[in-house]
């Protein structure tokens, strides 16, 4: 009888944690798009972007990662035109943000530091926008964006 106790009592931990990390799993899990950033001289940068177009994508971004591969990044998709603000909160890595409007136009760049201690800095769009690009750290000096560069992202 201990023997079969024991048994489930194994059987429904095992099950237990399957359903956790399961869920886990499943907020982790975006789908990766290939988008394009196109400069004011006609220059193609490709990235192969993880969409956060949910609010627990979004919630989560890049937490608790520990690198960033070059040619990638997370695409942040919001439903409405807005301020966008982010924080580093349990971000392991630097990263570059950029901001576009609705039409995919350039609004600002900015370059985040791993928050240490709360509370952490904040980062924000300072002009209406619905996406947001986080990419590795020197993407934005390494490709001089800024100023005329569109998001194509379809």
């Amino acid at each position: 009888m201990m023997n079969l106790t024991y048994k489930l009592c194994l059987a429904g931990s095992l099950l237990l944690l399957g359903c956790s990390s399961n869920a886990d799993i499943g907020v982790r899990q975006a789908k990766i798009r290939a988008i394009s950033l196109i400069s004011p001289h006609g220059q193609i940068v490709e990235i192969q972007a993880e969409i956060a177009d949910t609010y627990e994508l979004r919630t989560m971004g890049l937490m608790n990662r520990d690198e960033l591969q070059e040619g990638n990044g997370m695409l942040f998709i919001f439903e409405n035109p807005n301020i966008l603000l982010f924080w580093m909160k349990d971000t392991l890595i630097p990263l570059d943000i950029i901001f576009f409007d609705e039409a995919g136009v350039f609004v600002k760049s900015e370059t985040m530091d791993p928050c240490e201690e709360e509370p952490c800095r904040t980062y924000n769009s300072k002009g209406n926008a619905i996406y947001a690009l986080e990419v590795f750290a020197g993407f934005i000096e390494q490709y001089n964006v800024g100023e005329g560069w569109k998001l194509e992202n379809e």
